[in-house]
């Protein structure tokens, strides 16, 4: 059976070359054979008619065998350099990615260094000034602010690499709802509003009702990232962060008086290491990736960044989403009452269940250093055993840990406790683990939860908002 009889079979390109040079032969033989009959002239003039009509259609038959012969080589060829062209773009954006990589480990290398560095040399100065007979309150509190700025900005930059990595691989699973636009605002302003009195800089929100289309967790991220630049190329003046009502889209939009960028510049700011000059040279630069995060999620959402901007006079950066259906929220609303930054927390009663001695003392140190009552404990049984010890506690919240070693988790333990003890205080869960899996997962049972590291201004802006709104759920600090 020859190639041609098997046409439904796949052919490599060795074979229907042969088969071509086959045919050809064919089609030469015949056209010979045709040629030597015409020739010879020996026989009657209907065999002669008969035997060029047979040949005629043999030759018919062969050229029509090689013409389809061809068509396949044609297209095989064709699919061969397809392939190829392929094959040639994806090691091309291999190298690219290896370059990248390279380029971003060196970065991260060179940028956490610095801040490491800074928070030895200002521990160490710390330590020296504990030593001395009259220790200087001004310079304790002057190198312990230098050690969190330091430690701040190795936070910074960690989150951003765990971020960029997750969207260079497309593990970001997205979680689409119709929620109000007011949930993230109130959050924003909690958090940052203090940081932008410390730097001297006014941070206004102004409040919206507006019920949006998107995903609550990665649109907090991409406000984030504008708000910290904005806070970041602002020497002195203000922030404002507010919503514009568009005809499909609510414009989502953070302004400033800071130094603005240069019009040559706006097509690059959202790559990555693209920076320009800190207007607070205190601070660190992080590795620019902050916009090429903002970039790769709007991506993701389906949604649009619009950037303006003068020099040397500030600029505004919205990002433009779609609205909800109000209708869902209806069914289903409580309002969330505004709560002050000064929140007092003298005797609020704290338990934490937290498996790692160095995380559960720096927390605990912090709550009690905010007046509150804590009971803590590295398991389980341990907090059933101290809550058992002080009988009648009434919790105003309760923190665990995701991770935990006795084989369980956070979301199993605080049902536990909540079960068996009757509490109906919120409850907050912390981790490390920012898949979709574990935060649907907290998110199910009714929980809050917030990811590590934990910055002490975030921390407290979340208990704020729990004790005030504390049979709201929703409340997650990203």
């Amino acid at each position: 059976m020859t190639p041609t009889q098997k046409s439904n079979k796949y052919l490599t390109i060795d074979e229907l070359e042969k088969e071509n040079i086959r045919l050809e032969k064919v089609n030469a033989a015949l056209i010979s054979r045709v040629e030597r009959e015409a020739a010879s002239k020996t026989e009657s003039a209907y065999s002669m008619f008969e035997t060029a009509a047979t040949l005629e259609a043999a030759v018919e038959q062969r050229t029509t065998e090689l013409l389809h012969v061809n068509d396949l080589l044609r297209k095989e060829i064709n699919r061969r350099e397809n392939i190829e062209y392929q094959l040639k773009h994806a090691k091309e954006d291999a190298e690219k990615a290896n370059k990248n990589k390279t380029q971003f480990l060196v970065a991260v290398s060179h940028d956490l260094n610095q801040p490491l560095t800074a928070a030895h040399l200002m521990a160490g100065s710390l330590l020296e000034e504990l030593k001395s007979s009259k220790p200087s309150t001004e310079s304790l509190s002057l190198y312990a602010k230098r050690v969190s700025v330091s430690l701040e900005a190795m936070e910074n930059l960690l989150n951003s690499l765990v971020d960029i990595s997750k969207l260079e691989a497309n593990v970001v699973e997205t979680n689409i709802s119709d929620f109000s636009i007011g949930v993230i605002l109130k959050q924003l302003e909690a958090e940052y509003s203090i940081q932008a009195e410390k730097r001297g800089l006014t941070f206004n929100c102004v409040n919206s009702t507006c019920v949006i289309r998107s995903d609550l967790v990665l649109l907090g991220r991409v406000l984030r990232n504008f708000i910290s630049n904005a806070m970041r190329y602002t020497a002195s003046g203000k922030i404002l962060l507010g919503c514009r009502r568009k005809k499909e889209v609510l414009s989502i939009e953070v302004w400033d008086t800071g130094t603005g960028i240069p019009k040559r510049e706006l097509n690059t700011i959202f790559k990555e290491f693209r920076q320009l000059p800190n207007a607070d040279k205190s601070i660190e630069k992080g590795l620019g990736l902050g916009l090429a995060i903002v970039e790769r999620i709007t991506r993701i959402l389906n949604i649009n960044v619009v950037v303006r901007s003068r020099w040397r006079r500030g600029s505004v950066f919205s990002v433009e989403v779609p609205y909800g259906d109000v209708s869902v929220l209806s069914k289903k609303k409580d309002k969330i009452k505004i709560y002050s930054p000064n929140e007092n927390f003298y005797n609020k009663v704290i338990l934490i269940l937290e498996d790692n001695v160095p995380s559960l003392d720096a927390l605990k140190t912090t709550l009690e250093g905010w007046d509150c009552k804590v009971i803590a404990a590295t398991t389980l049984k341990g907090i059933a055993t101290k809550i058992n010890t002080f009988k009648g506690i009434k919790p105003d919240l309760i923190i665990a840990d995701f991770h935990l070693d006795d084989s369980n988790n956070g979301v199993d333990a605080l049902n536990y406790i909540k079960e068996n003890y009757r509490y109906l205080c919120p409850a907050l869960v912390i981790t490390s683990d920012q898949s979709t899996k574990i935060r649907r997962l907290i998110e199910c049972n009714g929980f809050h939860y917030m990811y590590k590291p934990i910055k002490p201004a975030k921390l407290r802006a979340f208990i704020n908002h729990a004790f005030i709104n504390s049979s709201a759920t929703g409340i997650h600090y990203t």
